[in-house]
């Protein structure tokens, strides 16, 4: 197995990956979001971020008109001057030659092959992606003459991996390209709960991205929360760190046209535990800290947990000390993994159950964690890795 790679999801206070990124040694790279980074800040990053990152052209709804996608002369809308479906074949090579130059001239790491989002997935779903994107961007690319590697990006939905007919499908399409070394793979999955519960799902999208692998494919996870250290065992190449949930989960409405006076309740300002597994409620620190004697335990121990701990803290979700001390807990947690499958699966499977320990002292001091905070995901987690080891073994 490789060593897995980290980059940072970049999406609202982008500079407090950059700074993760550049002081605290945190990654590998950034995945670049021009929805929320100005142009202006994205052609002026650094040419060692830039040659250590890839560009997200981002055309998952095309007919926005969003403004800071629509700068961009590539993206659909504005190639178009207006996103038609029906009429947007005119456009592709355009959109694919200006998009593929931009990345180019930018020098970023990879070439990425945007896609579409879908509510509903139509029945010509893969024709369009390969008529109107893929084969428009791989043309464009041999015109060039780029020798960077490519990535095709790749939403999948959980209707798709739990449906074998659909997975196939998807994965027969994927592996037929020569000239893609990649998949930029975004899992999209409609749970409510914070962590994921679903254990087919979870296998599933194993599976499928060890079948990527299989056929030589580097795989890039992206939007992915803490699940992505169970989707280490199926040899991934790189996993994403994000700061706000959106960046940890996929959802279109970040690149739709905002809606006025639609104002979304902020978030609870969370913590992350390593040894729980789970972004815990501030609200429960107290009580914690009280009346749970390996309360220190709970917390990897950096120099913004330092802050965080301070009475003086004023918690808030916009205080970058919350996300900059989870990408550094977090990457550590990632980068400690064995190599070896066996290796890796023992020491998820110990740290899981180490975590169920935990949770059970935790609950014995009285201190009710609620269903966003507590370890409730932690057997369907460990439920669903033994289900993949099994798999796994099973096809030596």
């Amino acid at each position: 197995m490789e060593k897995i790679e980290i980059y940072h999801q970049c999406g609202h206070n982008f500079k407090w990956n950059i700074e993760s990124y550049e002081k605290d040694k945190v990654g590998s790279g950034l995945i670049i979001s021009p929805v929320n980074m100005s142009k202006v800040n994205v052609d002026n990053l650094p040419a060692h971020i830039k040659a250590n990152s890839f560009f997200d052209p981002q055309f998952y709804e095309p007919r926005s008109s969003n403004n800071k996608l629509n700068v961009y002369e590539f993206f659909p809308n504005k190639v178009a001057n207006g996103y038609n479906s029906a009429e947007y074949e005119e456009f592709s090579n355009k959109s694919a030659e200006l998009c593929v130059k931009y990345q180019v001239n930018q020098n970023y790491k990879y070439i990425t092959i945007p896609t579409l989002y879908y509510e509903e997935i139509p029945n010509n779903y893969l024709k369009c992606l390969r008529e109107l994107y893929i084969i428009p961007f791989i043309e464009q690319i041999k015109k060039i003459g780029s020798r960077k590697p490519v990535l095709l990006s790749v939403i999948v939905k959980d209707i798709q991996l739990n449906d074998k007919e659909y997975r196939d499908e998807l994965l027969n399409f994927l592996t037929g390209f020569q000239e893609i070394n990649g998949i930029y793979l975004i899992p999209y999955h409609r749970e409510s709960s914070k962590r994921i519960k679903d254990i087919d799902y979870i296998y599933n999208l194993m599976v499928f991205i060890d079948i990527l692998r299989q056929n030589g494919l580097i795989v890039h996870l992206g939007y992915t929360d803490i699940e992505g250290y169970l989707y280490s065992l199926a040899d991934i190449n790189s996993l994403s760190i994000g700061a706000y949930e959106n960046v940890r989960r996929f959802g279109a409405d970040r690149f739709r046209d905002k809606v006025l006076g639609k104002h979304p309740n902020p978030p609870t300002p969370r913590i992350y535990s390593s040894k729980l597994f789970q972004w815990i409620d501030y609200r429960y620190l107290g009580s914690l800290k009280s009346e749970y004697k390996n309360f220190e335990d709970l917390f990897d121990k950096n120099s913004y947990r330092v802050l965080m701990f301070k009475p003086e803290f004023n918690w808030h979700f916009t205080k970058p000390e919350l996300y900059k001390h989870y990408f550094i807990s977090y990457s550590n947690q990632i980068c400690s993994l064995p190599s070896n499958l066996e290796d890796r699966y023992n020491l998820i499977i110990k740290n899981l159950e180490i975590a169920k320990k935990y949770y059970n002292e935790i609950d014995k001091c009285n201190i009710l964690l609620d269903d966003d905070s507590n370890g409730s995901h932690i057997n369907y987690w460990i439920t669903a890795i033994n289900r993949f080891y099994k798999y796994k073994r099973q096809a030596v």
